[in-house]
């Protein structure tokens, strides 16, 4: 319940498009806007009375930056000036439906992420599981694969960082070593808000590369039906010949797969690449299915590139509802969302 005290200045009205793309991707347009209002208040008789912006000038030009933005939405915008401009601001008040919507959470569906954490350490230089918890929690994701993760190694202050990282959200983390580093250990994890039924871990192919890459599989209970979850971080150099022995195991691997699999990572290649090409022979790539835009996850500011993939194999039964990268500094990647749904 809102009191609202003073004259109205302005109020922002939308069309009531509904199905905005959530989140923001390298400075791609939200596709909609659901039920957004902007109500800017003024005249307070107390001038320290500021609820938001200071002076009232700053504030006008604060929602005028807003309403510049909120037109390329196609929003109509109606004004309404009631009292002189020189009255004292004493409150904005936003409520806007775009800057990281998603969309609504159906009984049905059930999320996915992928996101290479950069063994907890953002774009700031600072180690903050928190804030990647904080994130996992806000898209509300049943399943994350997560890559670069540390083990007792000195540089996350010898964590347990997967661990850590299912405790801060509340659900069950399963860690896989690819190789030992730092005195601790180095490779991926899956978190699970599911009952993980079972697990297996399988090192990959190694050409000349100081790291070895791994993948890693869970199996769980989705509302009473089994998926294979899949999680795998491979080779970044421009050659890619140890990126495509990968793939030839995960193609042998998923021929003997008796359930539907999610396979998600960070795969160091471009859409169009020949790893995303041999993909494609047994997986369907989500973001060409329910994404809008062009993904990009990397870098974090200003993102140029598709490397890290959510995908599907052939034949399964389910399908993706939405796909989004959300923006986050907790990482030198952002992550890539997925809601899913089982076919009727």
């Amino acid at each position: 319940m809102l009191e609202i005290r003073g004259s109205i200045i302005a109020i922002v009205i939308t069309d009531g498009t509904a199905g905005a793309q959530p989140g923001f991707n390298g400075g791609e347009k939200c596709r909609g806007i659901r039920r957004v209002v902007v109500v800017v208040l003024v005249r307070g008789s107390d001038q320290g009375d500021y609820a938001c912006a200071g002076k009232w000038k700053g504030a006008l030009k604060f929602f005028d930056q807003i309403a510049r933005f909120l037109r390329l939405k196609r929003v109509k915008i109606v004004f309404s000036f009631l009292k002189p401009l020189a009255l004292s601001l004493t409150a904005v008040f936003l409520l806007i439906g775009c800057v990281s919507a998603k969309p609504e959470r159906s009984v049905e569906t059930f999320r996915v992420m992928t996101f290479n954490i950069h063994h907890g350490v953002g774009i700031d230089g600072k180690l903050d599981l928190q804030r990647i918890a904080d994130l996992i929690k806000e898209e509300k994701a049943d399943l994350v694969a997560l890559q670069e993760v540390d083990k007792g190694i000195e540089r996350s202050n010898k964590l347990d960082v997967g661990a850590e990282l299912g405790r801060m959200t509340g659900m069950s983390c399963v860690f896989s070593n690819n190789y030992s580093f730092a005195g601790g250990e180095y490779g991926n994890a899956i978190l699970s808000r599911f009952k993980v039924e079972s697990r297996d871990h399988r090192l990959l192919p190694k050409t000349d590369s100081p790291e070895q890459r791994g993948w890693l599989k869970a199996v769980v209970n989705v509302n009473g039906k089994k998926l294979s979850f899949w999680n795998t971080h491979i080779d970044h150099r421009r050659d890619d010949t140890e990126r495509l022995q990968a793939i030839e195991k995960f193609t042998a691997w998923v021929k003997e797969e008796k359930l539907p699999v999610i396979f998600c990572g960070d795969f160091n290649d471009l859409p169009g690449s020949r790893t995303h090409q041999k993909l494609k022979e047994h997986f369907d790539d989500t973001w060409e299915k329910a994404g809008q835009g062009a993904g990009y996850t990397i870098p974090v500011k200003n993102p140029k590139r598709r490397i890290d993939y959510i995908l599907v194999s052939h034949g399964a039964p389910i399908e993706p509802v939405s796909t989004w990268v959300p923006k986050t500094e907790a990482s030198d990647h952002l992550p890539v969302v997925a809601e899913f749904r089982w076919k009727k």
